[in-house]
């Protein structure tokens, strides 16, 4: 699996935990668990390498609520959109832990919803 869809799986299933009005079966609440927990480390050496290249080719600055910033010189600007681009691109093993579409037939779920589950539903081409 790309990185890209990596991270795009990571942030719909984290979306989805978060939310306290939702209620799912067991089944499918330790399926997204167990798919973000396996994500984690893919999630942080992506990270790590997304800073180290800012890091290589950008100036840190301090910005609002304690988060760290990069201003990246114009002549260095092609070169680390091409490098990230490269990382979103990199094929990661990963295998997610899905669910039937069935187990969610009983739920009532916004279309939003549905999506963020799509990328661990059986046989979604997610």
């Amino acid at each position: 699996m790309i990185n890209n869809k990596i991270l795009e799986m990571y942030n719909s299933l984290t979306d989805l935990q978060k939310k306290t009005d939702l209620i799912l079966p067991i089944r499918v609440s330790y399926t997204i668990i167990r798919n973000i927990n396996m994500l984690q480390p893919i999630i942080e050496d992506i990270d790590k390498m997304r800073l180290s290249i800012l890091e290589k080719y950008g100036k840190q600055k301090s910005a609002e609520d304690n988060r760290v910033e990069y201003e990246i010189a114009k002549e260095n600007l092609e070169t680390v959109g091409a490098q990230l681009t490269d990382l979103l691109s990199v094929d990661t093993p990963f295998e997610p832990v899905t669910i039937a579409l069935e187990d969610i037939d009983n739920c009532t779920l916004t279309i939003e919803e549905v999506n963020k589950l799509y990328c661990i539903i059986k046989n979604s081409e997610g």
